[in-house]
C-alpha cells in the first residue's frame, strides 16, 4: 500500500487545475512511503497504545467466498476491491509531489488523524 492523505488529495486537485500543470501527462501521485498493509495496522495500534495480532487469510479462498456472498447477497465486498488491496505499489512520490507543490503528509500523521474522533 502507498496511502496517499485526503487532504494531500485535495491540494493536489486544487493545484493541478493551474495551467500546465499536468498538461499533456499523467502525474501518479502516491503516498510518501510503500508499506504492508498489515504495518498500516500495526502503526496504528502501536499509536493507540494497543497490543493486535494479525492473522493471515489467504487470498485466493477468501476471493471465492466474497464472491459466493455477492452472488447470495447481491452485495459485499467485490473481489475485484480485494485485487486492489492486496496489489503492490511502489512509485516513486516525489515528480508528482514537486510538479504539484505540494508536501506529502508522513504516513503516522495520516493515521494520528484518522483516530482523532
Amino acid at each position: 500500500q502507498q496511502p496517499l492523505d485526503v487532504g494531500d488529495l485535495a491540494r493536489a486537485g486544487i493545484a493541478a487545475c493551474a495551467p500546465g500543470v499536468a498538461s499533456d501527462g499523467t502525474l501518479e501521485l502516491v503516498g510518501p512511503v510503500a508499506v504492508p498493509a498489515r504495518q498500516i495496522v500495526e502503526r496504528a495500534a502501536r499509536l493507540r497504545g494497543r497490543r493486535i495480532r494479525i492473522v493471515p487469510v489467504p487470498v485466493l479462498p477468501l476471493r471465492h467466498a466474497l464472491r459466493v456472498v455477492r452472488r447470495i447477497a447481491g452485495r459485499g465486498f467485490s473481489p475485484d476491491a480485494l485485487h486492489v488491496l492486496t496489489t503492490d505499489t511502489r512509485l516513486d512520490p516525489a515528480p508528482a509531489a514537486r510538479a504539484l507543490g505540494i508536501e506529502l503528509t508522513p504516513l503516522d500523521r495520516m493515521i494520528e488523524r484518522s483516530l482523532e474522533p
